[in-house]
């Protein structure tokens, strides 16, 4: 299965060149709500036992915000959509200027990394009393939280849950404390933590030219780059008109 990043020709180059690909902290996120979106669900489940169960000394689901990691958190996003307008569209991409890089799935990372497809919408059923309790014995002890691996895995999980709303995207993430030393760059958004990792370029399977009225010249400068770091892949043109 191919799942597809969308970039910058410049980028794919510095991409192939450092045999690098950017992760980005959760908190320096275009949407900041995506990851609070499921830390809101979460604290809704339990919101929803205490009024079902008359809990007379709630418990403080603000805790969750205080001890969740978004913050400590990077991600990089693939989708499964190739040529897409809402992609070509958005800025991710420069416009004239945008490629999709395709991967196959299984070979990006080595087994420290998995790429996850995102979960859009309400992935929990309602709280039972053995896991209410859990989350309320667990803040007992706030300075074991951090070392506690069932609360590190809910924290990737909630991760990869996204408001329905964005289910065209179709996205897949992969999820990771710093692997490597992070560093900084400057936005629109202010300054953004990340950290450039290692992946596999031979799991680049095919590259998508965005539309553009320099399409022949962008297809042009791909291929030399295929050339030039002698990849196994494929070369696309987009179908989507370039007036649209």
């Amino acid at each position: 299965m191919l799942i597809y990043h969308y970039t910058s020709l410049d980028t794919l180059s510095k991409i192939l060149a450092n045999r690098t690909l950017r992760f980005t902290n959760m908190d320096n996120l275009n949407d900041k709500s995506e990851y609070r979106y499921g830390v809101e669900l979460l604290k809704n489940k339990i919101l929803e036992y205490e009024t079902n169960f008359g809990v007379r000394n709630p418990f403080d689901v603000d805790l969750l915000d205080r001890f969740m990691f978004a913050g400590e958190l990077f991600s990089i996003s693939f989708t499964e959509g190739s040529d897409d307008l809402y992609f070509w569209n958005s800025h991710y991409v420069p416009a004239n200027y945008g490629v999709s890089i395709g991967f196959e799935i299984e070979e990006i990372f080595g087994p420290e990394l998995i790429v996850n497809k995102c979960i859009y919408g309400d992935p929990y059923g309602k709280m039972g009393r053995d896991r209410y309790h859990w989350f309320r014995n667990l803040f007992l002890y706030p300075l074991a939280i951090s070392k506690n691996l069932e609360f590190i895995h809910i924290t990737y999980q909630t991760g990869y849950i996204k408001h329905p709303a964005f289910s065209l995207e179709k996205e897949w993430r992969t999820i990771t404390f710093p692997l490597k030393e992070t560093c900084v760059f400057n936005s629109v958004r202010g300054e953004c933590l990340y950290f450039d990792y290692p992946f596999n370029v031979q799991a680049i399977k095919e590259i998508v030219v965005g539309p553009s009225v320099t399409l022949h010249k962008n297809i042009d400068r791909v291929k030399c780059l295929i050339n030039q770091y002698k990849l196994n892949c494929t070369i696309r043109s987009s179908c989507i008109p370039v007036a649209l």
